[in-house]
């Protein structure tokens, strides 16, 4: 699949990444009206093509997807352009911004919430917790632990109807994307180690008490 992406600013270099590292899917090129945008991407992954038009990129036929990673105040007439133009669409969120914005800090004092049970209720000694420092005030956006033992953590967690995540399996430096820097196994341990033993729990808003304590009781029992 050929995938192009429009907008090339804070996660439009990880979205090349991330989806470099897929097989089967090849990056061909980025859009984004600020030339030195471009410049960086052209630095940073050197086989990308560059247009300033976003158009431009929409309307060609040799592309099979389209990501929108722009303001979101201009997510809906390109996503809407590529649509119309038979490409796969995937939109960065939020996907608009004025409906959900009134709900921002409720949904992270949620989140912040959720992190405390975890907190106080994981009593495995086995599991290592993210910490936040006393300065700050984390929205946990993720919440991730680690486990000597990733595999069957996450074995026993499907088991309990818990779907952990993984964010991110192959450290950068060994995706297929920085390949051409030739970086190898062993030259960034404490990465490579976190990326063989992280594991995401559940966190989303939406949780409920009952769910947050069905998490801690089957990772209390691992």
């Amino acid at each position: 699949m050929n995938i192009r992406i429009i907008g090339n600013g804070y996660w439009g270099p990880s979205l090349v990444r991330n989806f470099s590292g897929i097989e089967d899917c090849n990056v061909t090129m980025v859009a984004d009206e600020r030339k030195e945008r471009l410049a960086l991407a052209k630095r940073t992954y050197p086989f990308l093509k560059v247009a300033s038009s976003a158009e431009e990129l929409i309307r060609s036929a040799d592309v099979d997807a389209v990501v929108v990673a722009t303001p979101s105040f201009i997510h809906l007439p390109l996503a809407k352009s590529a649509l119309m133009n038979n490409k796969h669409v995937l939109v960065e969120k939020p996907l608009a911004s004025s409906v959900k914005l009134k709900y921002l800090e409720e949904w992270n004092n949620r989140r912040r919430a959720i992190a405390k049970m975890y907190h106080e209720g994981i009593t495995n000694q086995k599991i290592k917790m993210q910490q936040i420092p006393e300065w700050a005030d984390g929205n946990y956006h993720l919440f991730v632990i680690t486990n000597e033992n990733k595999d069957e953590l996450v074995k026993h967690s499907n088991e309990n109807n818990i779907a952990p995540a993984f964010h991110y399996p192959v450290p950068c430096h060994l995706q297929k994307v920085f390949s051409h820097l030739e970086y190898r196994k062993e030259v960034m341990p404490n990465l490579e180690y976190l990326a063989s033993h992280c594991v995401s729990l559940p966190m989303i808003a939406e949780l409920a008490d009952e769910d947050v304590q069905k998490v801690i009781g089957a990772v209390n029992q691992f």
